[in-house]
């Protein structure tokens, strides 16, 4: 049995001079309850475990794949703010923030991995913002309330001015895997008929 209680509220305000922007604020609360069910005898096909990030914060299966269904007792606590275009309704801002406070250790775990006995998972945030109709910007951060320090982050720069026309400038970085790492990507049309993708 998986039981998963979802609840929130969305609270809206004008903020401008003549009320041109609509800001809101979104609390949100997850309890998820799995129970333990030895699974150690089940091999693992395509089964992973997909890094943290904000979205995970309200799935009931910490795991991706059918091999493996995550036991659980925890509940997820988060905020979101939007500012958005009273006119238009585009977004312009968007900012997420949100931990897992767990009640009992993870014992489903795939092969050689030991059980999770923390009480806290790291904080994650991310801010996204349309610049305007061309340029916007992602930035990600999973922070790690026990050691104090940055356990993933990246940040993101994205041009599209058209259809089929988009250039993406990236930096990440990853403490556990040591990793520092920048990505260019693109697609750009040269004709009706041709394209470039890099």
């Amino acid at each position: 049995p998986i039981i998963n209680l979802d609840s929130g509220m969305f609270l809206q305000r004008e903020i401008g001079s003549s009320g041109e922007y609509i800001q809101t604020l979104e609390p949100r609360f997850y309890y998820l309850y799995v129970p333990y069910r030895d699974q150690s005898q089940i091999p693992i096909f395509d089964t992973i475990q997909p890094q943290f990030s904000f979205l995970q914060l309200f799935t009931t299966n910490r795991f991706d794949g059918a091999d493996r269904q995550g036991d659980a007792n925890q509940l997820s606590y988060a905020l979101t703010s939007r500012l958005l275009d009273s006119e238009s309704g585009s977004q312009i801002l968007e900012a997420d923030i949100g931990q897992i406070r767990y009640f009992r250790n993870r014992d489903v775990q795939l092969p050689g991995v030991a059980t999770e006995t923390n009480l806290f998972s790291d904080v994650v945030g991310d801010l996204n913002l349309n610049i305007n109709d061309y340029w916007s910007a992602i930035y990600t951060q999973q922070w790690n309330p026990t050691t104090r320090q940055t356990d993933l982050g990246a940040i993101g720069l994205q041009y599209h001015p058209a259809h089929h026309q988009v250039i993406n400038l990236g930096y990440s970085y990853n403490r556990s895997l040591d990793l520092k790492q920048t990505d260019i990507s693109f697609a750009w049309p040269l004709s009706s008929h041709w394209s470039m993708v890099g």
